[in-house]
C-alpha cells in the first residue's frame, strides 16, 4: 500500500499525516504548540503521546520556574537555578535574581520609589529639565509632561528655554519693532 498524505486543521494546529500500513506520523507546527502525536495503525484515530499545551497560553517565563505542559495546562515545573535572571514586575528593584524559587531584587529609591515601593501615580517628580513640563510619577517611573509652549507669538522676543531655569522670552532691542512687537 502507497503511503497517503493528508492534511488537517484544527486547535492542535496544521498537521500532515503520512498514512500507511505501518500506521501515520503525524507532523506540526511547532512555533506554536508542544508534544507529538500519532496515528494508530489504519486506524484513521489520532491518539496523542502527550497532551497539547498552545506557546500562547504559556504564562510568561518572568519567575524561577520553568513551566511544563501536563494534561494540556500549563503547570510550574523545576526550580530555575540560584542566580538565574528573572523578573519580579517591580520597576522599584533592579538587578532581579531567582534565590531558593524567589525572583528577589535590590530595593531602588530614587524619584518615584521609596525602599522599593512606587510611590503612589501622580505624585509628583522631576527630572531637573524645565523645558519638558511637569513630570509625575507611573509605576515607579518618573514620566515627561507637557512640554512648554516657548514661542510666545510675539516676534518682538527671542523665546528660548534652559533646562535649569525654564521658558523666557527676551526683548529684542526696541529699535527693530513697533509697539505690537512685529518689525
Amino acid at each position: 500500500m502507497q503511503p497517503t498524505r493528508t492534511s488537517s486543521s484544527s486547535r492542535l494546529g496544521h498537521a500532515i499525516m503520512l498514512a500507511g500500513s505501518l500506521g501515520a506520523l503525524a507532523l506540526f507546527d511547532a512555533s506554536s504548540f508542544t508534544g507529538l502525536f500519532v496515528a494508530v495503525a489504519n486506524a484513521g484515530v489520532v491518539v496523542p503521546m502527550a497532551a497539547f499545551c498552545p506557546i500562547e497560553d504559556k504564562p510568561p517565563s518572568t519567575g524561577c520556574y520553568n513551566w511544563v505542559c501536563s494534561a494540556g495546562s500549563w503547570v510550574r515545573g523545576t526550580q530555575k537555578a540560584n542566580g538565574s535572571p528573572c523578573s519580579d514586575n517591580n520597576t522599584c528593584t533592579t538587578g532581579d535574581k531567582c534565590s531558593n524559587g524567589a525572583c528577589v531584587g535590590v530595593k531602588v529609591t530614587g524619584l518615584c520609589c521609596s525602599n522599593g515601593v512606587a510611590k503612589p501615580p501622580g505624585s509628583s517628580c522631576t527630572d531637573n529639565n524645565a523645558c519638558n513640563g511637569l513630570e509625575v510619577c507611573q509605576a515607579g517611573a518618573c514620566m515627561l509632561g507637557e512640554p512648554l509652549a516657548i514661542d510666545d507669538g510675539n516676534a518682538g522676543t527671542a523665546d528660548s528655554c534652559n533646562p535649569a531655569t525654564g521658558v523666557s522670552h527676551v526683548p529684542i532691542a526696541a529699535e527693530c519693532c513697533t509697539a505690537a512687537g512685529q518689525p
